[in-house]
């Protein structure tokens, strides 16, 4: 393996110069998207030929730090350069995509950029992420390539033209394998960044419309037209298929859960009774039904999974106005925020000690394990009692721990939709039912601990 090129008469190379660029076609009849036309007619695919490549050049314009252009056949510039702005049209030398790709990098690296990556205008909802990481495994490695679950790629990047290395296989199951091969044969690192897909064929247009039904601020161009397809009667709505029938059965699942945790909740059967078990029984099934329509794409649009995550903190309200008992650790909670304002040290006083008697109120006693100190560590102790300001008592904790609950799904979605996943993804936490029964019920501080590794994983 060698290191990374891009250092051509030993000169030394300026990383900091970034190039992106777009490989593209001037959207026509019969000239872009041409797999796509037995499945539209030849004018709608110019349509959404358009639609995708703005999308894509909204994408790359996303980025900080980036010169975004447009390589295309030389017969295309005027065309293109005519319907986009803020991007530089480059004509490409010779025909072919191979070719193309060629042009990309020597036309660039000669103007004196030192990381090139070239992305199709078929992944107008490729996160921006990828593509940083792109440019970021070029000080690495010689080339970059993402590729699609197909057999081809994405993108490629690199630090340097190396002529003939696109030959063989563009267009084909074998593209990648067959970039791979040169490189080998040419000493070249190569390092693979995310697997993505684009779309070449109705199947991917299908699975491009269902992602874009869940996040269509990923490619709005894009989203509206696809929309407006699958709303038209008679129209081109079995090109994109329909909005997944699954999405129903989503809210037929979240009455089932509600249900249950509501009765949890009224009834209050006493954990390790026989009603007990049978309602969290019922809502499991349902959940694990809902989770298994997500992973068949049942994903709901935005507005719905709104609703459907606004349902789940309705089902936690009964759960949390349930009384507590002296076993729940939310009791434990009160009590060492209620030692801490009455100067008491919770390490060294345990609810059970003569010296903690006038501490005790029937909020926070009894409480389990009165013999023993506070296991819960200073950031815990501090949320106890920032938690028990408006009242010192069980609920006003509860409360506190459904707001980090709230703000984990904030955080959980948008981290889905900054990897490209489907943010239906975040009903995942927020339909468990033992997790709305331990953190609304039982009162558990987990919840909190579930936020802070979430956002120091983001903080990364």
């Amino acid at each position: 393996m060698s290191a990374p090129a891009g250092r051509p008469g030993g000169r030394p190379v300026d990383f900091g110069r970034r190039a992106l660029v777009v490989m593209a076609k001037a959207p026509r009849e019969g000239h872009s998207k041409t797999r796509l036309s037995g499945a539209l007619p030849a004018g709608e695919v110019v349509r959404l030929s358009q639609c995708m490549l703005l999308d894509t050049l909204d994408l790359a314009r996303s980025l900080d730090g980036v010169h975004v252009a447009v390589m295309c056949p030389s017969e295309d510039v005027a065309a293109l350069a005519g319907m986009i702005s803020g991007a530089e049209v480059v004509g490409q030398d010779g025909a072919g995509l191979a070719e193309a790709l060629t042009s990309v990098f020597r036309r660039f690296r000669g103007a004196g950029f030192s990381r090139i990556v070239a992305i199709d205008a078929d992944s107008p909802h490729l996160p921006a992420s990828a593509i940083e990481q792109a440019f970021a495994g070029l000080a690495r490695s010689d080339l970059v390539v993402g590729p699609t679950d197909d057999g081809g790629y994405y993108l490629v990047g690199a630090s340097a033209p190396h002529p003939g290395l696109f030959d063989g296989g563009l267009g084909t199951s074998s593209a990648l394998d067959a970039l791979r091969a040169n490189a080998r044969s040419r000493g070249l690192s190569l390092a693979l960044g995310r697997v993505w897909y684009d779309v070449d064929v109705p199947a991917d247009l299908q699975r491009l419309a269902a992602d874009l039904r869940a996040a269509p601020s990923r490619a709005p161009r894009t989203a509206a037209l696809l929309a407006a397809w699958q709303g038209t009667e008679g129209g081109h709505s079995g090109a994109v298929g329909s909005a997944p029938s699954g999405s129903r059965w989503l809210w037929a699942a979240a009455a089932v859960i509600c249900a249950a945790l509501v009765a949890v909740g009224v009834l209050d059967p006493g954990q390790g009774t026989r009603r007990f078990f049978l309602l969290l029984s019922v809502a499991s099934l349902a959940y694990l039904f809902a989770m298994a329509k997500l992973a068949r794409g049942a994903h709901p649009g935005r507005r719905a999974l709104a609703a459907l995550a606004l349902l789940a903190f309705a089902w936690r309200v009964p759960l949390v106005l349930a009384p507590t008992h002296p076993h729940d650790d939310v009791s434990r909670y009160v009590w060492d925020a209620r030692a801490v304002r009455a100067g008491l040290n919770p390490y060294a006083v345990a609810p059970g000690d003569p010296a903690a008697s006038g501490v005790r109120t029937p909020e926070c006693w009894p409480v389990n394990n009165p013999d023993v100190p506070s296991p819960y560590p200073p950031g815990a102790q501090l949320f106890f009692l920032l938690a028990t300001v408006p009242q010192e008592s069980a609920l006003a904790i509860k409360v506190a721990l459904l707001a980090c609950e709230a703000l984990l799904a904030l955080a959980v979605w948008r981290w889905l939709l900054a990897i490209g996943a489907g943010p239906g993804w975040v009903l995942v936490y927020l339909w468990n039912p033992l997790v709305a029964f331990e953190v609304a019920r039982s009162g558990h501080v987990d919840a909190l601990g579930a936020l802070l590794v979430v956002l120091a994983a983001l903080a990364r």
